[in-house]
């Protein structure tokens, strides 16, 4: 796969619902490509606990859908780590 452009990534863990073929999804973090500086960085904002096996998803980043407070920044270089919480 080749990105001519940085492009944002969902990371997220996957849990089977119970009786059922369908799995809930929790976003866990974010993958940024970014040719420019030839770099692949993931922030995790969390890591699931439990009955996991070690695998992360990364599904295409949709622009449309709202974004929440917990959505982190767009890149490392403006995490903004002053945050008290």
């Amino acid at each position: 796969m080749h990105f001519q452009t940085k492009t944002l990534f969902n990371v997220a863990h996957g849990r089977p619902v119970p009786n059922s073929k369908k799995s809930v999804w929790n976003k866990v973090g974010i993958l940024i490509v970014d040719p420019d500086n030839d770099r692949i960085s993931l922030h995790l904002d969390s890591i699931p606990t439990g009955e996991w096996n070690g695998w992360l998803s990364i599904f295409p980043k949709e622009t449309d859908k709202v974004q929440t407070a917990h959505t982190p920044a767009s890149s490392p270089d403006d995490f903004d780590d002053s945050v008290p919480f």
